[in-house]
């Protein structure tokens, strides 16, 4: 049965949730955990597990910033401009919209050109600017923690759209997040249920918008494919029999 199919693949989808959100949090990305949990919640917003596992994520997350502080600020203090770079981006990573944390990157990379320009004045040298490293990718999930958990709540109260609307951006960027655009293809699908009895056509660009995001959706792809379906066999005349 259809139903009974799209339910499984539903729940298919959520126990693979489930599982990256405990392997990240077996390797300690506290961040990407939050975020799969928050896939599951948005799935199953009653589940004590999923929420007891969410916070446990969030306190680790806060233990390590707590811990990592104080020794990027000394280092900053002390002139180890590489040894609280790396601690401050361990910071960022298991929060990455701590402000302090971002401000003293910006700080340190303004001091390192200092410290290179003088250098280049005391030799007779005019400064060059190094290349522009690459940008470090973010963690998975984490850049985005914070849209992803409003985006989530609006969801469990029944706010489908304004959900969307608070995460495109996010998921449509050019180096978008794996668990935004895994949620906006959820969201997409639930919109595309609330839309199917009232305005088909808006139900199937739903669901497309869906798979945009997640090709392969099974719950997208299953229901997708019943709309179009349906929108056939109706505009498909009907011939008399014979008489």
């Amino acid at each position: 049965m259809p139903a009974q199919a799209d339910a499984n693949a539903l729940s298919a989808f959520e126990q693979q949730h489930r599982q990256k959100a405990v392997q990240a949090a077996a390797q300690g990305r506290w961040a990407d955990a939050q975020a799969a949990w928050d896939v599951v919640l948005v799935l199953r917003p009653q589940d004590a597990e999923a929420s007891m596992r969410r916070r446990e994520a969030v306190a680790a997350a806060a233990d390590g910033v707590a811990e990592r502080l104080p020794r990027a600020r000394l280092a900053q203090r002390k002139g180890d401009l590489e040894g609280a770079s790396r601690l401050y981006l361990e910071v960022l990573a298991l929060d990455p919209w701590h402000a302090e944390a971002a401000a003293a990157l910006r700080a340190i990379e303004s001091e390192r050109i200092r410290r290179s320009r003088s250098i280049a004045a005391s030799r007779g040298l005019a400064y060059r600017a190094p290349p522009a490293p690459a940008p470090a990718p973010m963690p998975a999930a984490g850049a985005v923690r914070s849209d992803v958990e409003h985006a989530a709540m609006l969801s469990r109260q029944g706010e489908v759209d304004a959900a969307i609307a608070l995460l495109q951006p996010v998921a449509t960027a050019r180096r978008s997040d794996p668990a935004a655009r895994a949620l906006m293809a959820d969201l997409y699908v639930q919109q595309a249920d609330r839309l199917a009895a009232t305005d088909r056509a808006a139900a199937i660009s739903a669901l497309e918008n869906s798979l945009r995001f997640a090709p392969g959706h099974p719950v997208a792809t299953r229901q997708l494919r019943a709309l179009r379906q349906a929108d056939e066999r109706k505009q498909t005349p009907m011939t008399r029999p014979k008489q």
